[in-house]
């Protein structure tokens, strides 16, 4: 594929994953688990898959969340699987509204979030190697009920 062929094919499963029936997380999951092994590159293709081909809709189960908030846990300070989580985490609050107790998460969530931003201690310069796309995507995590983020924060 050229870069073009695969800019349109990765926008296309976009565009269409919504349209996925409920069945098909499943389905796509067990094709995908294999390739999580945090010791394996190919980690960085399965979550690749999850974050582009995942449906999440309200008929759909969030049951993955803590598999893959344990996996985020596992692989850090890489910007390409901090994107990936964070697509999935904001896709999962703005389609499954409430659905959700994000307070077991929020520690963990916003400890990321500080990572992301990779701000510098003392007179260190600033060196991110993070797209801002990565942090501009949690926003929606916090729409939600703002006094119960708060209190856990």
């Amino acid at each position: 594929f050229s870069s073009e062929s695969a800019k349109n094919l990765r926008h296309l499963v976009i565009v269409l994953r919504r349209f996925f029936p409920a069945q098909a997380q499943t389905e796509i999951l067990a094709e995908v688990r294999p390739l999580l092994c945090p010791h394996s590159h190919l980690a960085y293709r399965g979550i690749g898959y999850l974050s582009l081909f995942l449906p999440i809709s309200p008929e759909c189960p969030h049951d993955w969340l803590a598999e893959i908030m344990a996996l985020w846990e596992t692989l850090r300070n890489t910007p390409f699987w901090d994107f990936c989580i964070l697509s999935l985490l904001s896709r999962l609050a703005k389609d499954k509204p409430r659905a959700v107790d994000w307070t077991p998460y929020l520690s963990q969530i916003f400890s990321n979030i500080l990572r992301i931003f990779d701000l510098p201690i003392g007179r260190g310069g600033l060196r991110s190697v993070y797209n801002v796309k990565a942090g501009v995507a949690v926003s929606i995590l916090f729409m939600g009920d703002s006094r119960e983020t708060s209190r856990v924060i």
